[in-house]
């Protein structure tokens, strides 16, 4: 999906001179994906995009993925955020054309955009990593102080046995995973840089052994959203990548939801420096599974679970939006 965005968006920033260097396209953000359904493991299916939104240097891309025996049945919709760059100074932006809306959907998909514009900048602005919670957000990380639940296993147990995981509550931190990779050149984009959408399946990938591990035995988890990916920056050829994945938040009681968020750090063995690339949420789903409550146990954990709560509560105003027969997993 990422490399037809930049398809998509290199065809609506051509200037149509083949004597001119083509723009240099970058992913900034993968603002949304939701799935309408749960992915059909035997049909063929199609994927289409067009752009919906145009600002002075970015756009942003609709992506549909659909069956390809019925156009109409949609699978999922992700929306990805394109940034042009002038290719003699990439770190300078460029205007591209503009977008001409005609019909009345056109112009509702440009308001759409827009409109997720101001609320990528009202979730920055109000970030539990610059602002405080709110006051009901802190109650409730107060609640787990007040509670203490018994409950939770406590001292040496392995949270791969699954037969011990006898409770209906367990630790954030007892859920991390972890995997490591070297990038190689097969990855690479255009910049020579690796491609996004190379980080994010590799994401992805784990993130789907956590949810897999955390659900427990018998149970078959599937994606349902995945928010807000930022790419902070540029990840070169021949660097080492951890990912570490923890399952961020869970209600318990009955829930069949959970928010798996994947960091991304990056070691360049160039300069021996290391930093943080990305940070994925999933939101996952489990039919005829009661998941478990999980459990902050610090002030640092208990910002992960509201960050958690808000990407849940995000998924579920989407899929009511977009009338998903995944709603009622929530």
């Amino acid at each position: 999906m990422d490399a037809l965005a930049a398809n998509i968006a290199h065809e609506h920033a051509d200037d149509g001179n083949t004597c001119t260097v083509p723009l240099h396209v970058v992913t900034a953000t993968c603002d949304r994906i939701d799935f309408s359904q749960r992915f059909p493991m035997t049909d063929d299916l199609c994927m289409r995009g067009r752009v919906t939104w145009v600002g002075r240097s970015s756009l942003n891309v609709m992506i549909d993925i659909y069956n390809k025996a019925n156009p109409e049945d949609r699978i999922l919709t992700a929306q990805f955020l394109m940034v042009c760059r002038d290719p003699t100074a990439t770190t300078s932006s460029v205007t591209v054309n503009s977008l001409l809306c005609e019909t009345d959907e056109e112009k509702a998909l440009f308001e759409q955009g827009a409109q997720a514009k101001i609320d990528r900048q009202e979730r920055s602005k109000h970030s539990l990593t610059v602002s405080e919670p709110s006051g009901d957000e802190v109650r409730e990380i107060h609640k787990f102080f007040i509670e203490k639940p018994d409950q939770v296993i406590r001292g040496a147990y392995s949270y791969f046995d699954q037969s011990k995981q006898s409770t209906d509550t367990v630790h954030m931190s007892d859920t991390s995973l972890e995997s490591i990779l070297m990038t190689q050149p097969q990855a690479n984009n255009a910049q020579d840089k690796i491609f996004g959408g190379y980080l994010m399946r590799k994401a992805f990938e784990l993130g789907r052994s956590s949810a897999y591990v955390f659900c427990g035995p018998g149970a078959k988890p599937f994606s349902i959203s995945i928010d807000d990916i930022m790419f902070l920056q540029p990840v070169e050829i021949g660097s080492v990548i951890k990912f570490n994945s923890q399952v961020v938040y869970s209600a318990g009681s009955k829930s069949q939801v959970c928010s798996i968020s994947v960091d991304t750090e990056i070691l360049n063995l160039k300069t021996g420096t290391s930093s943080k690339s990305n940070r994925f949420h999933f939101t996952f789903a489990s039919a005829h599974v009661q998941l478990r409550r999980v459990i902050p146990r610090t002030y640092e954990e208990a910002m992960d679970y509201l960050t958690g709560k808000r990407s849940v509560e995000r998924a579920k105003e989407a899929h009511l939006a977009m009338n998903s027969s995944l709603s009622k997993y929530f």
